[in-house]
């Protein structure tokens, strides 16, 4: 149960981070994300936001961004989900957007 509650606590830092933005940098949540990002016993949906919230935090600081992606292309995928391949993917391709698409439901 603990990896639900901490996917819907990563999942609501996602959520708060695209309607605020992550221009302000916090050293400890980057570390926790480059960590967990990396963990092959992470459930794959935090593995996931993770990256993507790394990225997100580290396009705003060249040096952080260079060293995240040293760390993504240094994954060996054999490990990893297809999802977490996936948002891999689009980190290396330059590809990865800011936010998520929101849907108009009017």
């Amino acid at each position: 149960h603990y990896g639900q509650v901490r996917g819907v606590g990563v999942g609501l830092v996602d959520d708060a981070a695209v309607d605020g933005g992550l221009a302000h940098l916090r050293a400890d949540f980057l570390d926790f994300c480059l960590d967990h990002m990396a963990d092959v016993q992470e459930l794959p949906g935090i593995q996931s936001i993770c990256m993507k919230l790394a990225y997100n935090m580290s396009m705003f600081y060249p040096e952080l961004l260079g060293e995240l992606m040293r760390t993504v292309e240094a994954m060996d995928m054999d490990y990893y989900s297809p999802a977490v391949r996936s948002v891999r993917r689009r980190i290396m391709s330059g590809r990865m957007g800011r936010g998520k698409r929101r849907r108009d439901t009017a």
